[in-house]
């Protein structure tokens, strides 16, 4: 897994996340090699690694707060979607990560509010 980009590790832990098929170790790996790479992963691709270990059931709390740490001060780099994403991911994981959350919630008032005024 370390010849892996950011990109390939997303990609593949959202890969066995929607093949329905238990792969544990490989998840617990995909895990230990991206927390500290996550400086390298694209908001898009912070958000899906979120999601695939959502889908998959798969508990990585010390991954969930290292992505919680690294996308609170990137949060002005995601769009709605993927703001979207990484908390239905938090969610559905049931991982606490309140400053985070509330910051998403936050952008995306302003979000809604920047867009009303652009309607305006």
């Amino acid at each position: 897994l370390p010849r892996f980009s950011a990109r390939g590790l997303a990609t593949l832990a959202m890969a066995f996340s929607r093949a329905g098929q238990p792969a544990p170790a490989l998840l617990d790996a995909l895990a230990a090699e991206a927390a500290p790479r996550l400086r390298e992963f694209s908001t898009h691709e912070l958000a899906n690694l979120a999601a695939a270990f959502a889908t998959a059931g798969h508990a990585a709390p010390a991954l969930l707060d290292e992505i919680a740490i690294e996308a609170a001060p990137r949060l002005h780099e995601f769009d709605s979607e993927q703001l979207r994403i990484t908390a239905r991911a938090y969610a559905a994981a049931g991982h606490a990560a309140p400053a985070l959350l509330a910051a998403i919630a936050a952008s995306e008032r302003r979000g809604g509010q920047q867009h009303s005024e652009a309607a305006a």
